[in-house]
């Protein structure tokens, strides 16, 4: 966001690194949201109405939680102040809920899970400054992740 509104070229380099940073941001959301839609997919055309709607329901529950943690955390990086403070505990508070969700319905192995592993730790890191528990966040995702394969 802060570069858009630098209004000056960018060099090659510069661009391909703003590219880079963008896929690596956006990819797990859309790794995710791949696997949702292949799933209800899958599932609408075996015509089992019990799955199809637990598979949507766990999509509304994902869009709701794992993107408003993310809505929340990209916010927190350009918000200063009294309204940080908030913005800041909006987004644990969801990140949270969304873990808590995949804890109890996804396997170690599932990429979104995966994905909302990473999207939290870099919570931590980057808004919270806690890099202890970033690191342990993502580590104990990664060691459940090799655990189960």
């Amino acid at each position: 966001m802060a570069v858009a509104e630098l209004n000056e070229p960018l060099s090659n380099e510069e661009r391909n690194l703003l590219s880079v940073a963008y896929k690596n941001r956006v990819g797990a959301h859309h790794s995710s949201w791949t696997v949702i839609i292949s799933t209800k997919q899958k599932t609408s055309v075996n015509g089992n109405e019990k799955k199809i709607e637990m598979v949507h329901a766990y999509q509304e529950k994902m869009e709701e939680l794992e993107l408003k943690g993310d809505y929340y955390c990209y916010l927190a990086e350009f918000t200063t102040g009294e309204n940080r403070a908030t913005i800041v505990e909006s987004s644990e508070k969801a990140y949270s809920n969304a873990r808590e969700i995949s804890k109890k319905n996804m396997q170690p192995t599932q990429p979104i899970k995966l994905g909302l592993a990473f999207n939290y730790s870099i919570f931590y890191y980057e808004i919270q400054s806690a890099p202890e528990q970033a690191c342990h966040l993502a580590k104990t995702a990664l060691d459940d992740t090799i655990t189960e394969l």
